[in-house]
């Protein structure tokens, strides 16, 4: 089921607050229709300043000293008029203006004017019935829907946090006066109030930042306060959420009659304050319902009558998801409407035209420069605007608004600043990058309607460059598919900037750097928390461009640091080979791979010695491929059945995925495959490929992207060897892994901690101290929850969690000799989670790892042969091919040879 795009209809207590006049009681809504054309809040603000106590509270606004001798001297009946006009002034800059500097300075205002009110001021002292707190907790969510707008979830969501702290206050407040009625700006407005207001914001942030279960008890916090209230808003949007769940059941029946009811409600509710609100809420209810059903023109009709309820207020929200529900009716009749039309009026009522908003702007068809300022609801919009354009062919158009998309994506993902709240949006984000990647690809093929019309020239130099930036884009789209969590960690990590950098930068940085970390892990974000945060982002932000100045080459650099993706070229650098003359090879050649559909996998490569992005794709079906990958791989008892009784379905299985690569590589290429999805699971190095495995053409090593290769480059290293740390058998019951340990400490001339010495801070220990790390342990792998997956240590289990938490200066290579290490779990974002990942993350160059549990005798030989290669100076992907091949020539079972891959570094 596809939510509805702006979340949710309005009902009218929304409105409560933004109300404007000196008595309190005699307050009614504003005829907004009477404020003539261009800005709302500037004609507002215009006649708000036509009473005597807002002019002089306007004239002192920039004068400190005088604002304060103001604020003292303010009785509470005069502070809660600015309160009011200071609310209003904020609702409509956001909702009717789409102007959120505007709006976060009034909202500001209001939370300021609400701290004047004296400590003592409670319900029974205001003639609305709300005390202090109240009025603090109604500024904090007006600051939190301006931020929320702009994309910030974690400030938006703490902002309300606070809010709510604030009612509690005002419920001890009530319960000190005796106050039991419910506010009489509630009860003469017919809304249900600032609590339940709060709950359904909370449940909608708690849900954006990743928190389900605080999003259910929300929801039902604010579903039990309505049933104790008996208002008409709240009936008329019970009997649509009610009809929407009839709906989704398949009983088109009972929902329909659920929404002729919450017509006939709103309707009957003459004299209700917001009955024009209601009314429109029920309207476009019934024709969603009627366009679901093919009943076009019905559906028109009544959304129509939906819009001139509200066109005159022109809440910005409201029209917005009218123009979507119109563009859903006529999606399939263009001789009625133009759907595209409608999601572009409706892009609009998102936007902003006072200013540039960068990656967010876009130009609107009547030729204005527009900037997206609702992002929540613009990226909802933009999802189905490009669904329509790709499916009507135009490619182009489609191209344009996934980028825009995508930007607003990006704004969403930079305001959630934990990592569950940006896995959250991760996973939802994932379909518009395959999107992208897919209709790029389309373009570079010349595809599309658009592409058809002006069909180029074959072979001209602009359309092989016009063909070579849609590679990219497609490149670029896939790698930030795979790649947004490790940047995110990247930003943060140890980095080593480059040598032309003032050292003055550097230290400056670095100071930033680790301001920012201790406020990003600060649980208890205040409102002084976030100050401190917006000018620590500041400051990077500008520091990062003055290293550009210092130094042009610090461009990929800085691009790390701002969590951008790597693009071809860079990429090309990074994977070529440090020590040419050390290895023997054509080339290095890495391959993203992507399901861009559901049956297509799509293979992205860049070659080492060209920077130039080649793709192809192949028809497999992901789901086919996920479930004989589910059947057949993940433990030693499964792949040994495969190599046994069912290897030639095995080599059926894969021929079709391995097949591709061969085109996109020579023999001797050293390949770095970014695997797809269930992939990350195969040995992808025992396909056969005309006649021999594919390990035997090429050596192989994987990485969950591209990006992460890259920041090799910029991790510190140290100049000589470092020390060498090796852990077995902390468990007491693997004689082999004691063995396997006992053998490498030898080679390396280092004391193995073994048994009970195996514990977690010594492995942990090791990983921040140490170049290459051996652990011969058991793991085990979550399925639930990949990130808790763990090495079992004597004294308990390590996590990959708790791996996250640490930074290898140094680290070349960490050898997990375990079970099942290399398992890892990956969602729609390609983004891998498990042990593997962990590592990489904290620092490790590269990894080695199992795939399931291989036998001891067969892991200590392979381990054998792959130590002698590295002390011979044989890069790492090398080595493990001359390992693996070596024990294939003894035992060519793919579950005895194939069991370990390298991940990251090859050399």
């Amino acid at each position: 089921m596809r939510h509805d795009p702006l979340g949710q209809d309005r009902p009218g207590e929304d409105d409560l607050g933004y109300l404007l006049g000196p008595d309190p009681l005699s307050m009614r809504p504003p005829d907004y229709t009477s404020l003539g054309p261009g800005s709302f809040g500037d004609a507002l603000l215009e006649r708000e300043r036509e009473e005597d106590l807002f002019k002089v509270y306007y004239d002192v606004l920039d004068e400190h000293e005088q604002l304060t001798a103001f604020l003292e001297s303010a009785v509470p009946p005069h502070l809660e008029f600015l309160i009011w006009a200071a609310a209003s002034l904020s609702f409509q800059y956001l909702e009717k203006d789409r102007n959120l500097n505007a709006a976060r300075l009034w909202a500001e205002r209001e939370l300021q004017l609400a701290h004047a009110l004296p400590d003592h001021h409670g319900p029974r002292d205001s003639t609305m019935g709300l005390g202090r707190s109240a009025h603090i907790a109604n500024a904090l969510m007006s600051l939190a829907e301006a931020h929320q707008s702009d994309g910030a979830i974690a400030r938006s969501h703490d902002l309300l946090l606070t809010a709510e702290r604030h009612l509690d206050f005002e419920d001890q407040a009530r319960t000190r006066q005796g106050v039991t009625e419910r506010p009489a700006i509630e009860r003469l407005l017919q809304v249900p109030g600032l609590r339940h207001s709060l709950h359904r914001k909370l449940a909608q942030s708690a849900y954006l930042a990743g928190d389900t279960e605080l999003a259910s008890r929300h929801s039902a916090l604010a579903a039990n306060l309505i049933g104790s209230m008996p208002i008409t808003s709240e009936a008329v949007q019970n009997e649509i959420l009610h009809g929407r769940y009839e709906a989704d059941m398949g009983r088109p029946d009972q929902a329909m009659a659920r929404f002729q009811r919450a017509v006939d409600l709103a309707n009957n509710a003459a004299s209700h304050p917001f009955q024009a609100t209601m009314a429109s809420n029920a309207y476009k209810a019934l024709g969603d319902a009627y366009g679901r059903l093919g009943l076009t023109r019905t559906a028109i009709d009544l959304i129509g009558r939906a819009k001139t309820l509200v066109s005159g207020g022109r809440n910005a929200d409201r029209l917005a998801d009218i123009e979507v529900s119109l563009a859903r009716a006529v999606r399939h009749r263009p001789d009625l409407a133009d759907a595209v039309g409608h999601y572009l009026q409706a892009l609009q009522y998102c936007s902003d035209a006072t200013g540039s908003g960068g990656d967010t702007s876009w130009p609107s068809p009547d030729g204005r420069t527009l900037a997206i300022a609702s992002m929540k609801n613009a990226w909802f919009i933009l999802q189905e605007l490009t669904e329509l354009l790709e499916s009507l062919g135009r490619l182009a158009s489609a191209a344009r608004y996934m980028r825009l998309g995508i930007a607003v994506g990006e704004r969403i993902r930079h305001g959630a600043i934990d990592e569950p709240s940006r896995m959250v949006v991760q996973k939802e984000h994932a379909a518009a990058y395959l999107a992208l990647a897919r209709v790029e690809l389309h373009l570079a093929d010349g595809r599309g309607a658009e592409a058809a019309a002006t069909a180029p020239v074959s072979g001209r130099a602009e359309d092989v460059k016009e063909r070579s930036a849609h590679l990219d884009a497609a490149w670029s789209a896939i790698e930030a598919l795979r790649a947004r969590s490790f940047l995110d960690a990247l930003g943060e990590a140890d980095l080593r900037p480059p040598g032309e950098i003032p050292d003055d930068l550097g230290r400056a940085e670095r100071t930033l750097l680790e301001r920012r970390r201790r406020l990003r892990s600060d649980p208890a974000r205040s409102l002084r928390h976030w100050a401190e945060y917006e000018a620590v982002e500041k400051a990077l932000d500008q520091l990062w461009s003055r290293m550009i100045v210092a130094d042009p080459a610090a461009d990929a650099y800085v691009a790390a640091r701002r969590a951008r993706t790597a693009t071809p070229a860079t990429v090309a650098r990074a994977i070529a080979p440090r020590h040419p003359a050390a290895v023997d090879r054509a080339d290095v050649v890495l391959v993203n791979m992507a399901f861009t559909d559901t049956d297509r996998l799509t293979y992205a490569a860049v070659s080492s010695t060209t920077g130039a992005t080649v793709t192809t794709t192949a028809s497999i079906d992901r789901r086919r491929l996920t479930r004989f990958i589910g059947a057949n791989f993940g433990s030693a008892s499964r792949v040994r059945e495969l190599a046994t009784g069912l290897h030639d379905l095995f080599q059926r299985e894969m021929r079709e995925v391995v097949a591709p690569i061969l085109d996109l590589s020579s023999p001797s290429d050293v390949l770095v495959l970014c695997p797809a999805g269930p992939l990350n699971h195969v040995p992808l190095g025992a396909v056969a490929v005309d006649g021999e495995v594919l390990l035997a053409r090429n050596p192989i090593a994987t990485s969950p992207s591209a990006s992460l290769l890259q920041s090799r480059r910029l991790r510190h290293r140290r100049e000589s060897e470092g020390p060498h740390s090796v852990l077995g058998d902390p468990t007491g019951d693997l004689p082999g892994a004691r063995d396997e340990a006992l053998e490498l400490a030898e080679r390396w001339k280092t004391a193995p901690l073994l048994g009970a010495a195996a514990t977690r801070d010594a492995v942990l220990d090791a990983m921040r101290t140490s170049q290459n790390v051996h652990i011969a342990a058991h793991a085990a792998y979550n399925a639930d929850s990949p990130l808790d997956s763990g090495i079992l240590l004597s004294d308990g289990e390590l996590t990959a969690r708790e791996i996250l938490q640490t930074q290898g200066r140094s680290l070349e290579l960490v050898t997990l000799s375990a079970c099942e290490t290399g398992v890892s779990h990956s969602e729609a974002s390609e983004d891998p989670m498990g042990l593997a990942r962990a590592l990489l993350f904290a620092g490790a160059g590269s990894i080695l790892v199992s795939l399931w549990k291989v036998p001891d005798d067969s892991t200590r030989r392979l381990m054998r042969h792959f130590y002698d290669a590295l002390q011979r100076g044989v890069p790492k992907a090398i080595a493990l091919q001359q390992a693996a091949l070596a024990m294939r020539s003894d035992d060519d079972r793919i579950d005895r040879w194939a069991g370990f891959s390298l991940i990251g570094d090859w050399e």
